[in-house]
């Protein structure tokens, strides 16, 4: 009969199965595997296991977890997560190839798949039209009140700014780096 146990002792004798294989003797030394254990482990069959794990009545493993990177796992995760979801945002709310290179060190390919999964409708070829003198007048005010005229460094900054004048991101692209441009050749 299958049990909490049993699944966790043959998930262990297998994983200590594929360290063996592998060479991976620290962690063999680190599930207390002697070399007996391990000349027992190289003679079992996979039904063995089986049969092994199920015969064992209550725990006879002594597995902790390490609360300090299991925290430190679930941080990383979460901060991966986020980034994705501003990744998503950003690319949804037509942020070019370029400033996701930029801001994500992302590829085409990356680009190419991440803007297939938020497309709601195809976007037409070439470049797409300026905006009228209104939306140009919204995008300066804005940009200089909040950025001082600086290009957005991050993507926070940029879905704020998107937020600020109602314009997508490519527009925004767009018009801040010809701005900067001007500016620099002026």
């Amino acid at each position: 009969m299958q049990t909490n146990e049993s699944n966790l002792t043959l998930a262990t004798l297998i994983y200590a199965t594929h360290c063996l294989e592998q060479g991976d003797w620290a962690v063999l030394r680190d599930l207390n595997f002697g070399e007996q254990e391990v000349k027992a482990l190289k003679a079992l069959q996979f039904s063995d296991f089986l049969s092994v794990a199920g015969r064992m009545d209550g725990h006879v493993l002594d597995i902790r977890l390490d609360r300090e990177r299991f925290w430190l796992v679930l941080q990383e995760m979460k901060a991966e997560r986020a980034a994705e979801k501003l990744k998503t945002e950003l690319v949804c709310r037509e942020a070019p190839v370029d400033m996701m290179r930029q801001l994500f060190g992302m590829t085409d390919g990356q680009y190419t798949a991440l803007r297939r999964r938020c497309r709601r409708g195809r976007r037409g070829a070439g470049r797409p039209a300026e905006p009228d003198t209104d939306t140009m007048n919204t995008i300066w005010r804005a940009w200089h009140h909040r950025m001082n005229g600086k290009a957005p460094a991050s993507a926070d900054e940029w879905l704020r700014l998107s937020d600020d004048t109602g314009t997508d991101c490519r527009t925004l692209w767009r018009f801040i780096r010809g701005a900067n441009v001007l500016e620099r050749t002026s």
